[in-house]
């Protein structure tokens, strides 16, 4: 849980295709809206952007609980064979359901963030999940933002399914400029909902919409800003254009966000430290010097800024004049120098991580292929391309080749290479069309200077 229902302020950032809103709240068993404000947001503006205007609209730092929730997140439902993904869990089954939304979201799964929960399972061996994902970089400039006016982030969410009625177990629908959604949150269970790609040229997607949900549609929800209701709807719907209806659907995801276990939010990571002490050293020794520089740098445009100041006060005689003059050059050449040594130390500490990070980096690679491999694939041989590493190898299942990928993702992009997805071709002569050979791309994804010197002397990597 991201808060608790004990009384606390939190700052809700509410991201549409045509306004920006900031609200803070005190939370508790009633909520409360201690300031509401919105402006129009410029067209094509970017969500870090759009979340830096909606922090801006009033002069209070925002939250240590900052929530913002923007339309332009990538949310969807996917449904997925049990059997493909049996005995995954936790960090494993997040990955497994990137690449499968990879299609939908347009997001690198090996860079983006998804956030999911499960919902009610589709018969007989089907479950189905509602995911929500947001580029790395988008994230972290929101992050960022944020940070810089004083406050936190504690996650992101898309604002579809937020606002459910009051009395739990109650269905309600909800279209937006560019979704549909209905839904549904009982006592006891897994949640239940649907969720449509609206269109302009056809009504499938309503009929999807309907058929997925597994019932009728709701006759009761909410009409998001600047969205219309489709012709072939005949419920009730509340809109949010009506500023009492929008601070009671404030409120209503409001209670709902203290309960981030029944919707998919998307939190920032926290950046990893490293393990070795040298590195750390290292480290520690050139944010030194670059402090004692820094302080340096800050005496001598204090001196800079008095000089100039006696220059036009007093008023000095031109010789007096000359040689403050002459004074100011030679300050402004220490500066010069200064700035040079901060950029050569800083050049150095990035070249001293840089070794410290990828010095054993074949040989954590041979040995996460060694953990990672099944017994039903057989790795034939490494190779060198001109832009990273090529596994070449036969298997038995098809299946063994892209595990051993996921297995690799992670441990391969903190070591600088990205793991494309695997080229299969079966030879067609057992039944499940094996046996299969493979090959996997590892993508170089940062320098590795020495790596690159040593290319021509080390070729190829064989497996006994």
């Amino acid at each position: 849980m991201f808060f608790s229902r004990s009384s606390r302020t939190i700052t809700l950032l509410v991201l549409s295709p045509t306004e920006v809103m900031r609200v803070d709240i005190k939370t508790g068993d009633k909520p409360v809206i201690l300031d509401f404000s919105k402006t129009d947001r410029p067209a094509r503006t970017p969500i870090a952007a759009a979340a830096e205007l909606a922090i801006s609209l009033t002069e209070t730092k925002p939250s240590q609980r900052t929530i913002l929730l923007a339309e332009d997140l990538w949310s969807g439902i996917i449904d997925i064979d049990d059997r493909s993904i049996y005995g995954l869990e936790g960090d494993e089954l997040n990955q497994m359901l990137k690449f499968e939304t990879e299609s939908q979201s347009n997001l690198d799964p090996m860079t983006g963030h998804l956030g999911f929960i499960e919902l009610s399972p589709v018969p007989p061996d089907t479950r189905r999940f509602w995911c929500t994902s947001i580029a790395a970089d988008v994230i972290m400039g929101i992050s960022t933002a944020i940070s810089l006016r004083g406050g936190k982030l504690a996650f992101c969410a898309h604002p579809i399914g937020l606002a459910n009625p009051d009395v739990l177990g109650v269905p309600w629908i909800e279209f937006s400029q560019t979704l549909a959604g209905a839904f549904a949150v009982g006592g006891d269970g897994l949640p239940r909902a649907s969720i449509a790609t609206r269109s302009t040229t056809s009504d499938r997607w309503f009929q999807a919409l309907e058929v997925n949900f597994g019932s009728e549609l709701p006759e009761e929800g909410w009409l998001m800003m600047t969205a219309k209701p489709p012709p072939n709807y005949q419920g009730a719907l509340q809109s949010l254009e009506i500023e009492g209806t929008l601070r009671r659907w404030i409120i209503a995801a409001v209670k709902r966000l203290a309960r981030p276990e029944i919707l998919p939010v998307v939190a920032p990571r926290v950046p990893e430290t490293s393990s070795r002490t040298f590195a750390r050293i290292g480290t520690a020794a050139t944010l030194i010097a670059a402090l004692a520089c820094g302080l340096h740098y800050s005496w001598g445009s204090s001196r800079k800024n008095l000089i100039e100041q006696e220059l036009v006060e007093l008023q000095k005689p031109a010789e007096q004049q000359r040689e403050l003059n002459s004074e100011l050059e030679i300050l402004n050449k220490q500066q010069e120098e200064l700035n040079s040594q901060v950029e050569k130390i800083e050049k150095q500490r990035v070249e001293l991580a840089l070794l410290a990070a990828h010095s054993d980096r074949f040989s954590k690679l041979l040995m996460m292929i060694a953990k990672g491999r099944d017994r039903t694939l057989v790795l034939d041989e490494i190779t060198v391309q001109s832009n990273g590493l090529q596994l070449i190898g036969r298997a038995i299942r098809s299946d063994a080749a892209t595990n051993l990928a996921l297995h690799l993702s992670p441990g391969a992009a903190k070591l600088g290479w990205k793991v494309e997805a695997p080229g299969m071709q079966g030879a067609n002569k057992l039944v499940n069309g094996g046996p299969w050979e493979f090959t996997i791309d590892l993508i170089e994804t940062e320098p590795t200077r020495f790596f690159r010197e040593d290319r021509s002397s080390e070729s190829t990597l064989r497996e006994e």
